[in-house]
C-alpha cells in the first residue's frame, strides 16, 4: 500500500531489479511500480458480491441457485441446489452444468445452447426434464442469466436458478388426461345420441306403417250392424289401444323433429281460447271417467295471437292429459287464462295430483322424464309430452313453466305466449 503526494492510498505492486558488475557488486537498482488499485477494488467488489450471493443463496432452500464460470463449470452451490439436485457442494464444484441434463438433451447440445442463449439475449428460461443424483428425472423450471463486468461488459460467468415443479407437472398432465378423456366421452355420447335419434326416427316410421291398415280394418268391422255388444266392446278396446300406440309414435316422431330442429309450424291468426276449449273437448272422456272436477276460467281479454292452432292444441292436450294421469279420482283441474303485460296471453293448467318434488322440477321438461317417485302405477306414455310441449311453445316465442309445492301437493303448468312472435316457423 502506497500513498501519493495527495495522501491518497493506492495499491501498488513493486519490483526491484539490481544490476551488478563483473565482480558481483551492485551498480544500480531499477524499481518498477504498477498501480493495481482498480484491479484490487474490482477483486474486492467481486469477493463482496460472491459473499452476498453466498449469504443469499444459502438462505434460500426451495430453489437451486448456483454460479458457473463462462464455460459452464460450477463455482458456487447453495443448500437449495443440494436439496433439488441431490449433490453436495464438494461433489459438483468444477463440474460442468451438463451433469444435470438427460441423455437426449445432451445429444442435442441443449446445455451449451442455453448458455449461448443467455449470453446473447440476457436470459434463458425453460421448463424441461432434468436429472438429479442417481439418475432420477424431475421437471425443472430454470432461469440462466449472464454475469458481466459493469465497466467492460466482459462475461464473468452465469447464475442459474432452478426449482422442482414435478408435482405441478404431474397435476397438469393429469388434468390434460382427464380433459382428453372427458372430450372423448362427450364425443362418444354425442354420437350415441345421434344414433339414438336416427333409430327413433326410423322406428317411428316403421311402427306407424302397419297401424294404418289396422285402423282401416277396425273402421270396416265397426260398420257391421250384426256385431254383438261384446264384439263391439272388444273392437272399441282395440281401437283405444291403437290410438294410444299412434300417440306414442307421434310423440317419438315429434321428439325426433325437435332434436333435429325440424319441428315446422304453420302460423295463422287464431283465438287461443278456442285452442284450449278444443283440447278440453278431446280430453273430456278421460276427465269424466276419473270423476275429475274441471273448472275453466278463460279471462284473458286479448286471446287473439299468431300461431299454429294444431300445435297449440297439442300443447294444451298434453298438459291436460298430464294433469289427468297424475290426479287421483275425484281430484280437481283448473284451467284459466289472463292477459300478459306487454301483450300476449298466459294459460295455466293446475291440478291437485301427485305434485313434483323439488329435485325433479329443473328437469321436468327433459325427454323421457316420467314423473315423481310416487307416480301411480299404470300411467302410460314415454315421458315425451312435456318436452314436446316446451319445444312448441318456445318455437312460438313463448315459454312454459312448472311449479309445485312438492309431492302430493299438485302442480301448475303455465304457458306464456306473445301476441306476435318474432320467430314462429320452426323449433
Amino acid at each position: 500500500m502506497h500513498r501519493t503526494r495527495s495522501c491518497e492510498r493506492r495499491v501498488v505492486a513493486s519490483q526491484q531489479i539490481v544490476y551488478r558488475d563483473a565482480g558481483g557488486r551492485p551498480l544500480r537498482i531499477l524499481e518498477v511500480n504498477a498501480d493495481l488499485t482498480e484491479v484490487h477494488q474490482a477483486e474486492q467488489a467481486r469477493r463482496q458480491a460472491e459473499q452476498r450471493f453466498s449469504l443469499l443463496a444459502r438462505s434460500v432452500r426451495d430453489y437451486a441457485i448456483f454460479l458457473m464460470d463462462p464455460e459452464g463449470r460450477i463455482t458456487h452451490w447453495n443448500e437449495g441446489a443440494a436439496r433439488v439436485k441431490g449433490y453436495t457442494e464438494a461433489e459438483v464444484l468444477g463440474q460442468h452444468v451438463s451433469l444435470f441434463y438427460p441423455h437426449d438433451q445432451l445429444a442435442a447440445g441443449r446445455p451449451q445452447r442455453q448458455l449461448q442463449e443467455a449470453a446473447a439475449q440476457g436470459r434463458s428460461h425453460e421448463e424441461n426434464w432434468r436429472v438429479r443424483k442417481g439418475g432420477e428425472r424431475f421437471w425443472g423450471d430454470e432461469l440462466i442469466v449472464p454475469l458481466r463486468d459493469e465497466e467492460s461488459g466482459a462475461l464473468l460467468g452465469f447464475a442459474k436458478i432452478c426449482r422442482d415443479l414435478t408435482e405441478r407437472k404431474a397435476a397438469e398432465d393429469e388434468r390434460v388426461r382427464l380433459l382428453a378423456a372427458e372430450q372423448a366421452a362427450r364425443k362418444e355420447a354425442e354420437e350415441a345420441n345421434r344414433a339414438k335419434d336416427r333409430f327413433l326416427a326410423a322406428l317411428s316410421h316403421e311402427l306407424r306403417t302397419p297401424l294404418t291398415p289396422v285402423r282401416l280394418a277396425l273402421f270396416a268391422l265397426e260398420q257391421d250392424a250384426q256385431l254383438s255388444a261384446a264384439a263391439r266392446e272388444a273392437l272399441a278396446l282395440i281401437g283405444r289401444n291403437v290410438e294410444v300406440e299412434c300417440r306414442l309414435i307421434d310423440d317419438l316422431l315429434d321428439i325426433s323433429r325437435v332434436v333435429h330442429g325440424k319441428l315446422a309450424l304453420r302460423p295463422v291468426p287464431l283465438d287461443l281460447h278456442a285452442c284450449v276449449r278444443e283440447a278440453l273437448e278431446v280430453c273430456r272422456g278421460e276427465l269424466t271417467a276419473k270423476g275429475l272436477q274441471v273448472t275453466v276460467n278463460l279471462e284473458a281479454t286479448r286471446p287473439q295471437l299468431t300461431g299454429d292452432p294444431s300445435r297449440l292444441r297439442q300443447v294444451f292436450w298434453n298438459l291436460l292429459q298430464n294433469a289427468a294421469k297424475f290426479t287421483p279420482e275425484g281430484g280437481a283441474i283448473t284451467v284459466r287464462s289472463r292477459d300478459r303485460e306487454g301483450g300476449g296471453v298466459a294459460v295455466e293448467v293446475a291440478d291437485t295430483g301427485a305434485g313434483i318434488s323439488p329435485e325433479l322440477l329443473p328437469k321436468i321438461f327433459d325427454a323421457f322424464e316420467r314423473g315423481t317417485s310416487k307416480t301411480p302405477l299404470g300411467v302410460d306414455g314415454l315421458g315425451l309430452g312435456l318436452a314436446i310441449a316446451q319445444a312448441i311453445v318456445q318455437a312460438h316465442g313463448g315459454r312454459i313453466l312448472a311449479t309445485s309445492a312438492g309431492e302430493g301437493q299438485g302442480a301448475t303448468f303455465t304457458v306464456e305466449l306473445p301476441a306476435h312472435p318474432e320467430k314462429s316457423t320452426a323449433a
